[in-house]
C-alpha cells in the first residue's frame, strides 16, 4: 500500500506544474461527480419526495377534517330531526289517548240498545221529548257485514242553545254514535221542532239486539 502511494507521489512530483494542476483538477471533478451522483442527488430526490408526501398528507388531513365537520353537522341535524320526530309522535300519541273514540263501545246485545235509548231520552228540563225509537239496522259496510248501523230516531222540542247542549251531550255518550241527519224546524220562536237520526254501531254479541 505504501509502495503504491510512493509511486503515485513520485509520478506526481515528476509532472510539470500545469500537468499537476490538470491532474488535480480532474481528480477533484471526479470526486465531486461521485459525491453528486452517489450522495447529493439521492438526498435531493429523497427530500423532494418527502416534501411531496408531506403535502399530500397535509391535503388528506385537511380533507378528513372537512369530512369530519360535515358528518358532525349531519349527525347534529339528525339528532335534531330525531328529537322533533319524537316530539311529534308523542304529541300525536297524547291526542290519540285523549280521543273520546278510544273510550267508546259498540252495541252488542238488546240490553245495550236499551241503555242507549234511555241515555238519549235524558233531554233535560229545557227540551221536551216527543219520540225516540230504533228504526232499522243495516250493514256498516260491505267489507264488514257483521257490524251493523242501528238507526235511532229522536224528536223533541226546544230552543237553539238547549238543542246544541243536547247534541254535545249525545257526542259524549260512551257508545259509537254518529249523526246521520239533524233537522231543525223553527215553530213559535224561540222553540223549534228537532228531528235527529243517529247511527249506533253494533257488533256481534251474545244475542240479537235489533
Amino acid at each position: 500500500m505504501n509502495n503504491s502511494l510512493n509511486r503515485i507521489e513520485m509520478f506526481f512530483d515528476r509532472r510539470p506544474p500545469r500537468e499537476r494542476i490538470a491532474i488535480f483538477s480532474s481528480i477533484m471533478v471526479f470526486i465531486f461527480w461521485m459525491w453528486l451522483s452517489l450522495l447529493a442527488k439521492p438526498l435531493w430526490h429523497s427530500a423532494h419526495n418527502n416534501g411531496a408526501t408531506i403535502d399530500v398528507v397535509k391535503k388528506n388531513v385537511s380533507t378528513l377534517n372537512a369530512e369530519k365537520d360535515t358528518y358532525q353537522s349531519i349527525i347534529s341535524l339528525s339528532d335534531s330531526a330525531y328529537q322533533k320526530q319524537m316530539q311529534r309522535l308523542e304529541s300525536q300519541l297524547i291526542s290519540l289517548e285523549r280521543n273520546p273514540l278510544l273510550s267508546k263501545k259498540p252495541i252488542r246485545q238488546a240490553a245495550d240498545l236499551q241503555s242507549v235509548l234511555q241515555a238519549l231520552a235524558q233531554t233535560g228540563p229545557l227540551l221536551s221529548l216527543n219520540q225516540i225509537q230504533n228504526v232499522s239496522a243495516t250493514a256498516a259496510s260491505a267489507s264488514s257485514p257483521t257490524f251493523l248501523n242501528q238507526k235511532i230516531l229522536v224528536k223533541f222540542y226546544g230552543d237553539y242553545f238547549a238543542t246544541l247542549h243536547y247534541l254535545e251531550y249525545v257526542e259524549n255518550l260512551p257508545w259509537y254514535l254518529s249523526f246521520e241527519s239533524v233537522d231543525y224546524e223553527v215553530g213559535q220562536y224561540p222553540n223549534a221542532k228537532v228531528t235527529i237520526v243517529l247511527n249506533a254501531l253494533g257488533a256481534p254479541g251474545d244475542s240479537t239486539y235489533v
